[in-house]
């Protein structure tokens, strides 16, 4: 419902918890994104660099078990903590995630850094059906639109000061990270213990529940399939996730490979923002994407204040549209500023339409089920995500793979399948004898790289980049075309010339295709990239996502016309 109200009273109807529980989301979200945005790096880093040295495999299978259980165990806990008490749910979880961040700076293991990371999950997952629970309760239809901005806003101040600490502390040493996200966990039993009101108390007198734990458990999952119009709600909210966690899965990747944000860094120079650019003259993709957070922080507010005017579902549907057209448009250009643009397009998307979601399931949901609808909200997370994952390979690898383009147009357009330059032979080479020392197959690879003066590599960089990916892919897609060719000749009668071609390897290494194309078009890296992108169009990728994301936009219009249909039947039979 839309509310008439000023922002200031609406700010004044919020009780002291209201304020004590998005503090506390805060610090949680501090100490999680402090772990989070720099967990990758760590895990894949070498030991003698103080990272595990695992690899991306073994990276992969950690992250995707952790997000899975992050995600799917709330709509499990939110009973139990609907049942046995908000307060006592968040002790147990404060002092899972204290002991999962300490285990994780104390890991040097794959098997013990697993354990850690699963524990992170599992206490995360117990945090947030209280946790929302709580805020779902202090606020009303009158000051809900403006609460939940207030709660988005102060999980984006966490999640970009918490990346800020973790870079202090890893100037000191590796595990000073996670020991900063442990010690951030526990100063959030001070509030918990001495200021945070139970509220589960209040609805447990008015409708004890004497179930025991399974009963609990049970009664939890036969809430959500009892209420149809709740889980279709989820299923098509699902879809929106699956395009809207490309801007943090995949954007990064495509915005590295792709765009040239040199302008900007030059324009930040000139009025006295220096020293953000990478080895090659762009502003890191991590801090582009960023944008959205420093977005959210400035504005959610004014956002939230606006779209408390309007209806909830309603508010949904239009920040959905927003955040489709500022995705597609960020994928759709290689000059930083147009990308910028389209991140901060995004954001007002974002700000428009996710905090409507906690506010809608709040408010749809009964008084003494809160945590349990709060925590079922998580479903469509993880069905999104997962599927955001599991489509954003398939579609990156297909559509936008610079390198895997890059192959192919020195096979295709080039016919270089076979060609080898001199320095391209050495780094294979290196690749090849296990025996050679890492330290001298680096250097040479500097010496050989910085003689071609169509490849603006910095000194020392080729041979950070051996040092930290040991394991180069090789050349798919060269591959293909020779067997492509072989069967040919195949089937042309050529047998044997084709069988050679079947079983014949390039070599060709992810690291070296750049170089190897600089130097066969004699053009810097960004114009053969500008060259790639022509040939190959690579923003098509965004528009399958869009598809995606626009099924959702039409399902959820479906959806509102549907529940006012109901809504007007229901009342003229009461009539």
């Amino acid at each position: 419902m839309a509310t008439t109200l000023s922002f200031k009273e609406q700010v004044k109807l919020f009780p002291g918890s209201f304020w004590v529980s998005n503090g506390i989301e805060m610090f949680e979200r501090m100490a999680f994104y402090g772990v989070v945005m720099v967990r990758g790096i760590y895990v894949v880093a070498a030991v003698e660099r103080g990272g595990l040295g695992l690899t991306h495999m073994q990276r992969a299978l950690i992250f995707a078990v952790w997000a899975l259980i992050q995600c799917l165990l709330p709509m499990f806990t939110g009973a139990y903590s609907d049942r046995y008490g908000y307060k006592k749910s968040l002790y147990i979880a404060f002092t899972i995630n204290f002991f999962g961040y300490l285990f994780m700076g104390l890991a040097n293991s794959y098997e013990t850094f697993f354990m850690a990371a699963v524990m992170v999950g599992v206490g995360t997952a117990i945090f947030k059906p209280p946790l929302h629970g709580t805020i779902a309760h202090t606020v009303t239809e009158k000051n809900s639109s403006v609460g939940w901005g207030f709660f988005y806003q102060l999980v984006n101040i966490g999640g970009f000061l918490g990346p800020f600490i973790a870079g202090l502390m890893r100037k000191i040493d590796w595990e000073y990270v996670f020991f900063a996200s442990a010690a951030i966990t526990l100063l959030n039993f001070i509030p918990t213990i001495f200021l945070l009101k139970d509220y589960s108390k209040e609805v447990r007198k008015e409708k004890p529940d004497t179930k025991n734990p399974f009963a609990t458990f049970a009664d939890g999952v036969m809430t959500l399939v009892r209420d149809g119009r709740f889980v279709i709600f989820l299923l098509i909210f699902s879809g929106f996730w699956m395009m809207f966690m490309q801007l943090w899965d995949t954007m990064p990747i495509f915005v590295d490979e792709w765009v040239d944000s040199s302008m900007v860094v030059g324009f930040l120079g000139s009025i006295g923002i220096k020293g953000i650019a990478d080895v090659h003259g762009n502003i890191p993709p991590e801090w582009m994407i960023n944008l959205d957070a420093l977005s959210i922080v400035l504005f959610m507010l004014v956002i939230g204040y606006i779209t408390g005017h309007f209806k909830p579902i309603v508010m949904m549907i239009l920040g959905m549209i927003i955040s489709l057209f500022g995705l597609i448009f960020t994928g759709s250009f290689t000059m930083g500023w147009f990308v910028l643009l389209g991140i901060f397009i995004f954001a007002i998307g974002e700000m428009t339409c996710s905090p409507k979601f906690s506010e809608y399931i709040g408010l749809m949901a009964p008084p003494e089920k809160k945590a349990v609808y709060m925590g079922y909200s998580n479903i469509p997370f993880a069905i999104g995500w997962f599927f955001a994952l599991l489509f954003s390979g398939i579609l990156y690898g297909n559509f936008a793979d610079k390198f895997d383009f890059g192959r192919q147009y020195l096979a295709q357009e080039l016919k270089s399948g076979t060609v080898y330059v001199q320095y391209m032979e050495v780094i294979n080479e290196m690749g090849n004898e296990e025996t050679f020392a890492i330290g001298e197959a680096a250097s040479r690879a500097d010496t050989i790289l910085m003689q071609n003066p169509f490849i603006s590599i910095p000194e020392g960089e080729i041979t950070r980049i051996w040092v930290e990916e040991e394991t180069v892919l090789r050349d798919k897609s060269m591959e293909k075309e020779f067997r492509r060719q072989g069967k040919e000749l195949i089937k042309a009668g050529k047998k044997e010339e084709g069988m050679v071609l079947l079983k014949k390897e390039t070599g060709l290494r992810k690291i070296a295709v750049m170089p190897v194309l600089c130097q066969r078009l004699e053009k810097n890296p960004k114009e053969v990239t500008r060259v790639l992108w022509d040939v190959y169009h690579p923003w098509k990728m965004w528009i399958y996502f869009g598809f995606v994301g626009l099924a959702a936009i039409i399902g959820m219009i479906f959806y509102h016309f549907w529940l006012e249909a109901d809504k007007k039947k229901r009342e003229a039979a009461e009539v």
